[in-house]
C-alpha cells in the first residue's frame, strides 16, 4: 500500500503531546536523544520508508529477472539462428527433400507408363483418336435396368397369375424377364463391335443387332401367346407349363409370316411393354462402357495408374512448398523474437524508472511530513516550556536510513547488459535474416521450374530405364480383343 500522507494527519495529536511536555519542561534541556514522541514520528516514517523500499525492490527485482531471461532467451535464439541462417539453399533443402522420394515416384510412374504404353498401343491399333466415353459409376448405370426389370416382373406377374395368386406368376414372369431383358443387354454389349477397325468385327457387331431384333419379337410374342394358353391351364405343373411354351412359340413365329399371335388386347400390350424394355436395356448394354470394345477397360486401367502418380506429385509439391515455407516461417518467427524482446527490454527499463521515481517521490514525501511534524512537535514544545529547549532541538539529521536506489543499481546493471546484448544481435542478424528471407522468397518461386520439372524428368527417364530392363509387348491386331 502505498504512502498516503499519514504522519502529517498526526500533527493535532503531536502538538497537543509537544504542549503538554513543554509545560512539564521536557524533556530536560541536556537531554542528547529524542524523547518518545519524536522516536514515535520516526518509527512510523521508517516503517513507511520500509515499505516503500519493499514495493520497488519487488519491481526493481522483476526488472533484474525479465533482463536475466531475455539475456538466456538471446542466447538461445542466437543458437538457432546460425543454423537458419547456413542451412542449405532452397534448391538444396527440396532436393534432399525428393531424393527420399525419388524410388517410390520411379515405381508409380514406371506403372503408369505400362499402361499407357499399353493403351496407345490398343489405340494406334485400332486408329482410335478420342478419348473414350463411359458411366462414371457403372453400379448406377446398371440400377435402372434391375429396377425397370423388377417392374417387367411385378407386371407379367399379374398376367402369369394362377392359382397360386402372384406368386406363382412370378416365377414364370422372373423367367421371362431374365431371357427378355438379359439377352437385350448382353446383345447390346455385343452390338459395339461394330465399332471395331476389323472388319469381320464389324460384321459381327451388325449381327447382333440383327439376332437382338429377332430375338427380342420372337420372345416378347412367345410371351404374349403364353399369356393366353397358361391361362387355359386347369394344372400348372411343369409338362403342362412346357407343353404350353411350345405352343406359344409356334405361335410366336408366325409373327414373321405376318400373322399377329395376340388373342386379345392384353396380349398385345404385353408384347410392346416386353420390346420396349428389351429395346431400353440393349441400349444400356451398348452404353455400358465406351462403344469401341476393349477400349473402356484399358483406359480405366491406365486411370487408376495415373491416379496412384499424379496425387503423389501433387503431394510432394505440397511436401515442398511447406518444407520451404517453414524455413521462411522460422526466420520470420527469429526476427519476431529477436524485435519484441528488445522492446520488452526498453519496456522492462521504463518500468523500473517509472518504479524508481515513484518511490523517490514518496519516500521524499514521507521525508518532508515527518520533518514538518518534529519541527511542529519542538516548536510547540520550546514555546510552552520554561527553560531552554534540548540542543538537538536544533539538529535536522534524519533518524533513519533513505536509501533506496541499491536494488535499482543491480537491475539496471542487468538491464544494460541484455539491451546491449540485444543492440549487438540486432546489428549482427537483423540484416542478415531479411537477406535470407527474400533469397528463399525468390528460390521458392523458382523451385517449380529449377528442381521440380528437372526432378520429374529424372523420375521420368528413372522409370524409363526400368521399363526397359524388363520385357513389355505392346498389344498387336491379333491380341488386342483377347
Amino acid at each position: 500500500m502505498s504512502y498516503g500522507g499519514e504522519i502529517g494527519r498526526r500533527l493535532p495529536e503531536i502538538e497537543k503531546a509537544a504542549r503538554m511536555a513543554g509545560a512539564q519542561n521536557r524533556p530536560p534541556t541536556n537531554e542528547t536523544s529524542p524523547d518518545e514522541t519524536e522516536a514515535s514520528i520516526a518509527k512510523d516514517a521508517t516503517q513507511y520508508i520500509t515499505e516503500a523500499t519493499i514495493v520497488f525492490d519487488r519491481a526493481a527485482a522483476d526488472a533484474q529477472r525479465q533482463a536475466q531471461e531475455s539475456i538466456q532467451g538471446g542466447v538461445v535464439l542466437e543458437a538457432n539462428l546460425g543454423p537458419l541462417l547456413h542451412n542449405e539453399s532452397a534448391a538444396a533443402l527440396a532436393q534432399q527433400l525428393l531424393a527420399a522420394q525419388h524410388g517410390e515416384l520411379v515405381r508409380l510412374k514406371a506403372a503408369e507408363l505400362r499402361v499407357l504404353a499399353s493403351l496407345n498401343g490398343f489405340k494406334k491399333e485400332h486408329r482410335i483418336e478420342r478419348e473414350p466415353i463411359y458411366p462414371p459409376d457403372q453400379l448406377h448405370h446398371y440400377a435402372l435396368i434391375f429396377l425397370l426389370a423388377v417392374g417387367e416382373v411385378v407386371l407379367n406377374a399379374v398376367f402369369f397369375q394362377n392359382d397360386a395368386g402372384l406368386v406363382g406368376g412370378a416365377m414364370v414372369a422372373l423367367g421371362v424377364s431374365v431371357v427378355n431383358v438379359g439377352g437385350a443387354l448382353l446383345l447390346g454389349h455385343f452390338f459395339t463391335y461394330k465399332n471395331h477397325a476389323s472388319p469381320p468385327w464389324r460384321s459381327f457387331g451388325w449381327a447382333m443387332m440383327v439376332i437382338f431384333v429377332v430375338w427380342t419379337i420372337f420372345v416378347n410374342g412367345v410371351t404374349s401367346a403364353f399369356r393366353h394358353y397358361y391361362g387355359l391351364l386347369d394344372d400348372p405343373s411343369a409338362a403342362a407349363t412346357g407343353a404350353a411354351f411350345i405352343d406359344a412359340s409356334r405361335d410366336a413365329v408366325s409373327i414373321f409370316t405376318l400373322n399377329s399371335p395376340f388373342r386379345d388386347f392384353m396380349s398385345f400390350i404385353l408384347f410392346f411393354v416386353g420390346c420396349g424394355l428389351a429395346a431400353f436395356a440393349f441400349n444400356k448394354g451398348y452404353r455400358a462402357d465406351d462403344v469401341y470394345p476393349g477400349y473402356g477397360p484399358k483406359h480405366r486401367i491406365w486411370q487408376k495408374a495415373y491416379d496412384a502418380w499424379e496425387p503423389r506429385v501433387q503431394a510432394i509439391r505440397s511436401e515442398l512448398h511447406a518444407a520451404l515455407g517453414k524455413a521462411r516461417s522460422d526466420l520470420l518467427a527469429a526476427r519476431s523474437t529477436l524485435l519484441s524482446n528488445a522492446s520488452r527490454l526498453s519496456q522492462t527499463r521504463s518500468t523500473l524508472t517509472i518504479a524508481t521515481t515513484s518511490c523517490a517521490a514518496e519516500i521524499s514525501q514521507i521525508v518532508a511530513d515527518f520533518r514538518h511534524l518534529r519541527g511542529a512537535y519542538r516548536k510547540v514544545n520550546t514555546t510552552v516550556r520554561a527553560i531552554p529547549a534540548p540542543a538537538y532541538f536544533a539538529e535536522d539529521s534524519l533518524p533513519f536510513v533513505t536509501i533506496h536506489d541499491g536494488q535499482r543499481a543491480v537491475a539496471l546493471v542487468t538491464v544494460d547488459a541484455a539491451e546491449a546484448e540485444y543492440q549487438r544481435m540486432k546489428a549482427t542478424y537483423l540484416d542478415r535474416i531479411a537477406e535470407k528471407i527474400a533469397h528463399l522468397a525468390i528460390e521458392a518461386a523458382e523451385v517449380e521450374a529449377k528442381v521440380m520439372k528437372p526432378f520429374l524428368r529424372d523420375v521420368i527417364l528413372g522409370a524409363e530405364e526400368e521399363i526397359g530392363r524388363g520385357v513389355h509387348v505392346t498389344p498387336t491386331a491379333a491380341t488386342a480383343m483377347r
